[in-house]
């Protein structure tokens, strides 16, 4: 099964970013198997079936630009 991982970057202040796994269909045994591949320095917050795009407030601009 996908899954969207969203991790907080430990050397980063409130730095967050998501990966794309491939992982059980159990979510229990899927957090153990993502958690293990995460990268160094990523703590592993959360997980979401499928493939998910999610924003921040770092990721929006407030500027005149269309789009």
């Amino acid at each position: 099964m996908k899954y969207t991982a969203v991790f907080i970057d430990a050397m980063a202040a409130g730095g967050y970013s998501t990966r794309s796994f491939i992982a059980s269909h159990d979510k229990n045994v899927a957090w153990g198997e993502i958690e293990s591949q995460a990268p160094t320095g990523l703590r592993l917050l959360f997980i979401m079936p499928g493939e998910q795009l999610v924003y921040s407030q770092a990721d929006i601009c407030f500027g005149n630009s269309a789009g």
